[in-house]
């Protein structure tokens, strides 16, 4: 995990998601006009989840001490 007072990112492998701290370590990520396979990656490592069958995320993430800086492996 890598830590950023700033929260304003997400870093999934080489992508790197736009995001805006909540309260409490909370996250929400800018969505508009990222990929469907980011979004699925979102998904993999839990910071959404599929609703209904359908393309609709919710929020899911939490992140320590409100950090956002979040890098994984590329494996999907």
């Amino acid at each position: 995990m890598t830590r950023s007072a700033l929260c304003d990112r997400l870093i999934v492998g080489s992508h790197v998601v736009t995001c805006a701290c909540v309260a409490d370590g909370f996250v929400k990520p800018i969505l508009e006009g990222i990929s469907f396979k980011l979004l699925r990656l979102l998904e993999i490592y839990g910071f959404f989840e599929r609703r209904n069958g359908t393309l609709q995320y919710e929020e899911v993430g939490r992140f320590d001490n409100a950090f956002c800086e979040f890098r994984t492996s590329d494996k999907t």
